[in-house]
Parts: C-alpha cells; structure tokens; sequence
C-alpha cells in the first residue's frame, strides 16, 4: 500500500491539508495526517519506506525540525510547503545543521509541480501530481527499455517483445503491426528492404 503522510500545522490553511488527503485517498494512498507537535512519536509508529511518500505542511517554526526528523526515515519522497524564499532558508539552515547533502537534495522545496497553482486547492493538486509523478519515475526506472521497430510497410513503431507478426530477412527480425503488413510485406520482401533501412 502506498502512504502518504502529512505533517500538519496550525497555522497553515487547513484546505491545502484537507484537500491533499481527499485526493491521496481517491487515488488509493493510506493517509495519515500528523500534527507537528506529536510528528516524534507518530513517525516511530509508522516505519516509512521508500514507498512512502512524506509533505511537512506546517507553515510554522516547526518546518525545520519536522523536516530533520523526516529525513531520518526512508521515505521516498520529502516535500515541503513553503514559499521558495522560505523553503531556501530552511534547507540552508538543515545543510548547516549537518544534514547529508543527499538526503537534502531529495527534498522537493517548494512542493508540488509548476502548474501555476495559487489557491490552496490547486497548491495541493499539484503536490498529489508531483507525488505521483515521482512514484511512476521510479517505477520506469526499475522497468527494461521497450525496444521498438518500425514496420516498413505503415511506418507505426511496433514492440518487438509483444509483436504478434513477424518475419525473417537474412537471419534479420522484421516487426508488423498487423497481419495485412505482413502478408504484402512477405509477397516481395526484396522490393521493401529499403524501407528497414530507413
């Protein structure tokens, strides 16, 4: 299961909290909601993995120190919602206070996509589209490279793992994408050679 946890202040408007878990959930992660003042003791409840997905909402004092003790975790993915003067001056101070300069250049300040978000709505659609975008990058990270090949009767790129018509040209693959291709492909092979060049 994928989680999301969100470190909650009082003083940050409690859409953008709100209006994140609504659609974390919607979209199938466990959301926790942790207030900032008990994040200690709701972080050694929950042993976050690299699955997880953490947003430090605090808009408060608090962000700096929510943020050490988050990056002590493994979560996969640290955001923080600040303002990008704000969120500078909050990862300088977490550099001088020794944080690893790898950890610190996993957190996304300030959190969410560019997609020009103003209203704490839209601030927290964009956090949910980084996230995910996140999680799928890693996923295609860890997946084999498609292999292509294009049909050299249509043009259309055809997956060679998955492609259902083929033939052979001088101990050469050629890849189909229909049995149509194929067949005016396999009546004159020599006339089409050309096109696998191209």
């Amino acid at each position: 299961m994928r989680a999301l946890a969100l470190v909650d202040g009082e003083h940050y408007p409690e859409v953008v909290v709100e209006t994140l878990a609504a659609l974390g959930r919607a979209v199938d992660y466990a959301v926790v909601v942790v207030p900032a003042d008990t994040l200690a003791d709701g972080l050694r409840q929950r042993a976050l993995t690299r699955r997880a997905s953490v947003v430090v909402a605090t808009h408060a004092d608090a962000d700096e120190q929510a943020l050490v003790q988050v990056l002590e975790t493994e979560a996969g993915y640290v955001s923080l919602i600040a303002s990008r003067r704000r969120a500078a001056v909050i990862l300088e101070r977490l550099r001088q206070r020794g944080i690893a300069a790898e950890r610190l250049g996993s957190v996304k300040a300030p959190a969410g996509l560019d997609i020009g978000a103003a209203t704490p709505a839209e601030i927290a659609v964009s956090v949910l589209a980084e996230i995910i975008h996140h999680r799928r990058s890693a996923k295609m990270d860890t997946l084999p490279a498609v292999i292509e090949a294009r049909d050299p009767m249509c043009g259309m790129l055809v997956e060679t793992a998955t492609a259902k018509y083929r033939s052979m040209v001088s101990d050469r693959p050629v890849y189909f994408c229909c049995l149509a291709c194929k067949e005016t492909f396999d009546e004159d092979p020599g006339r089409h050679l050309a096109s696998l060049e191209g």
